[in-house]
C-alpha cells in the first residue's frame, strides 16, 4: 500500500533502543534509497490494534522512513500488518524488539540493550523496565549472543551509564573493561 510518508508514526521505543547511526552511514544509506529507491516495504501497524498505538505505528524500517523524510519523498510503500492486530502492547513491544535483534549488523551493545529490553517485556516487567544486575536477564542475553555472563554483565554496567559513553565505547574510542 502506498502512504503518505508524514502519516507513518515512529514506534516510541525506537528512540530509547536504538544509538543514533553516524551522519557518514545515514548519508550512504540516503544516497543508496535515491539510487535504488526503497527496496523493501515499511513494516506498519493498522487502526483500531489492540496495543493502543495510533494507526501507521512503525514495527520495523525507522531508517527508511527517517530517510524518505529527508529526501522529501512523498510517499512510502507499506505492508500494513494485520495480522498484529490482536496483539496486547507487551507483545507488539516484544514483536517490535524482534525485528531490531535480526539484524546482522546490530553492535553487540545495542544487540545488548534490545535483548535486555526484551527479556523485560516477556518476562512481564513493569513498562518492560530492564534490570541489569538480575542474573537471570543476563543468562538470557548470554544464551542468544554468545557471551559469557562476565562480559554480558560489562556490557549491562555500560547499559547505565549517559548514552555519549556508551556511543564512545561503541565506536572503539573507550575500552570495555
Amino acid at each position: 500500500k502506498k502512504l503518505r510518508t508524514k502519516a507513518v508514526k515512529s514506534n516510541p521505543l525506537q528512540a530509547s533502543l536504538y544509538a543514533p547511526c553516524s551522519e557518514a552511514e545515514e548519508i550512504s544509506f540516503r544516497e543508496s534509497i535515491v539510487a535504488f529507491g526503497i527496496q523493501q516495504p515499511l513494516d506498519v501497524l493498522p487502526a483500531k490494534n489492540k496495543a493502543g498505538y495510533p494507526e501507521f505505528t512503525l514495527r520495523d524500517g525507522h531508517r527508511r522512513l527517517q530517510a524518505a523524510l529527508d529526501l522529501h519523498l512523498p510517499v512510502v510503500l507499506v505492508f500494513v500488518r494485520y495480522d498484529l492486530l490482536e496483539m496486547t502492547r507487551a507483545e507488539f513491544d516484544a514483536s517490535f524488539i524482534r525485528a531490531g535483534t535480526d539484524r546482522r549488523n546490530l553492535p553487540t551493545l545495542d544487540l545488548c540493550r534490545l535483548l535486555f529490553k526484551l527479556e523485560a517485556t516477556e518476562t512481564g516487567r513493569p513498562e518492560g523496565q530492564c534490570d541489569f544486575a538480575d542474573v537471570a536477564a543476563k543468562r538470557f542475553v548470554a544464551e542468544r549472543i554468545g557471551k559469557d555472563l562476565r562480559t554480558v554483565a560489562r556490557y549491562a554496567r555500560l547499559l547505565t551509564v549517559p548514552l555519549p559513553i556508551q556511543t564512545a565505547v561503541a565506536r572503539g574510542d573507550l575500552p570495555l573493561v
